[in-house]
C-alpha cells in the first residue's frame, strides 16, 4: 500500500480522483450491499437457527473483508502514478490481505489526533480483534465438521459447532462494529486537506456498520 504523501501539492488531486472514481461507479459494491441485506435480514429475525448462523457468520465477513479492501484499494490507486495497467496494479494490491492493509494504514499514514490520542490507542486494538475475526469464517468455508457425537450418554460438539451460537455471533457483531468504528476514527483524523462530504462517502460505501442495529 502506497501512504498518502500529506506534504504533496496533489492532495486535493488524489482525493478528488477517489471521490469521482465512486461517483462514476467504476468499481461493484455488490458484494457488500447485498451482504449487509442479506445478514441485516437474518439479525432481524425473532429466532436465528444454526443455518441462519452460518449464513450471518459468512456474510459479516464478506461485508468486512471486501469493505476494507474497496477502501483501500481507492485510497491507494489514486496516489499510484505509474505508466502500468490500472487492473495490473489492482491485482498486486488486492493479492495483500485486508488485514495486512489495515496495519499498514495504521502505522503508516499521518493522522491528527489532537486531544483523542487516548481515542486512538484504543483503537490500535482493532489489528488484533481483526485476526481473530477471521476465526470461524475460515473454519466455514474450509469445511471443518459441524458435528455432534453421543459418547457414554454424553453429547459432545465438534469445535465449530460449540461456536455456532447467538452469544458468538453478538460478540462477531460487536467486534465488527467496533473494526469499522476504529477505522471511520483514523480516516476522520488522517491528516489531509479532505471535506467531511468526500469522508462521508468513503465511509458510507465502504465502512458502514449501522445496519446491525436492529430495533
Amino acid at each position: 500500500m502506497t501512504a498518502i504523501n500529506t506534504n504533496s501539492s496533489d492532495q486535493e488531486e488524489q482525493i478528488t480522483k477517489i471521490i469521482n472514481s465512486i461517483i462514476k461507479g467504476t468499481e461493484s459494491d455488490y458484494l457488500i450491499i447485498e451482504n449487509r441485506k442479506r445478514c441485516k435480514a437474518i439479525l432481524s429475525k425473532p429466532e436465528i437457527g444454526k443455518e441462519d448462523l452460518i449464513d450471518a457468520f459468512i456474510y459479516l465477513h464478506i461485508v468486512m473483508e471486501a469493505g476494507l479492501n474497496g477502501f483501500f484499494r481507492n485510497i491507494s490507486l489514486s496516489g499510484i502514478k505509474k505508466g502500468i495497467s490500472e487492473l495490473e496494479i489492482t491485482k498486486n494490491l488486492d493479492d495483500i490481505s485486508f488485514i495486512h492493509k489495515v496495519i499498514l494504514f495504521i502505522y503508516n499514514s499521518s493522522f491528527d489526533f489532537g486531544a483523542q490520542l487516548a481515542d486512538a490507542e484504543r483503537y490500535h486494538s482493532i489489528i488484533g480483534k481483526l485476526k481473530n475475526f477471521t476465526y470461524i469464517r475460515n473454519m466455514l468455508v474450509h469445511g471443518h465438521a459441524i458435528k455432534m457425537v453421543n459418547e457414554n450418554g454424553t453429547k459432545k460438539y465438534s469445535q465449530l459447532s460449540q461456536q455456532l451460537t447467538k452469544d458468538t455471533l453478538n460478540k462477531q457483531i460487536n467486534d465488527f462494529k467496533f473494526i469499522l468504528e476504529g477505522m471511520q476514527f483514523y480516516i476522520n483524523h488522517l491528516n489531509i486537506d479532505i471535506s467531511d462530504y468526500q469522508r462521508s462517502m468513503l465511509i458510507d460505501q465502504f465502512l458502514d456498520y449501522n445496519w446491525t442495529i436492529i430495533n
